[in-house]
């Protein structure tokens, strides 16, 4: 409840930075209501925003610090540029859940560019699509699927279960 208005988690976003009424809804149709049942959060999951020129050098970082889940915040409908995708590989060969956001205020991400970063070049190293979830709430999704011991098949069907 924010200045009046009933939002749910699901759908609502800053969308000004000062103003009163700063929150609005996004998305259509009726809420979707997910429980996942657990008792912690695993917060070793980073954030990493693509960018036109980026390379892999974040995700080996965050690989290489301890990270058990990445949620890249992809262009468009879930793409980054060619220089990430080796880092991709590398973070799912080492067991790290890889979950593919956009940075776009509305719309889903999946799998439909074949370049090298694309979409398909994602899925086919292991990524896991957001579906309508931004970077931020897929992260905070990542880290109570996480917690609750869910392995990476579990976590791919949580996500892409439809509605999610």
């Amino acid at each position: 409840m924010m200045a009046g208005t009933l939002h749910a988690a699901r759908n609502v976003v800053k969308s000004h930075t000062d103003a009163f009424n700063a929150f609005t809804s996004t998305g259509d149709g009726p809420p979707i209501r997910e429980r996942i049942d657990t008792t912690r959060l695993d917060t070793r999951v980073e954030l990493i925003a693509a960018a036109a020129g980026a390379d892999a050098k974040f995700l080996r970082h965050a690989v290489a610090t301890g990270a058990r889940g990445i949620v890249l915040q992809a262009l468009g409908q879930g793409n980054v540029p060619p220089a990430m995708l080796d880092g991709v590989r590398e973070a799912v060969a080492e067991n790290v859940v890889v979950v593919v956001a956009s940075r776009c205020a509305q719309g889903s991400t999946a799998p439909h560019y074949g370049y090298p970063g694309g979409g398909v070049t994602l899925a086919d190293a292991g990524a896991i699509f957001s579906g309508g979830l931004p970077a931020p709430k897929a992260r905070i999704k990542l880290m109570v699927l996480l917690g609750a011991g869910s392995s990476p098949e579990a976590i791919r069907a949580c996500f892409e279960r439809p509605g999610s």
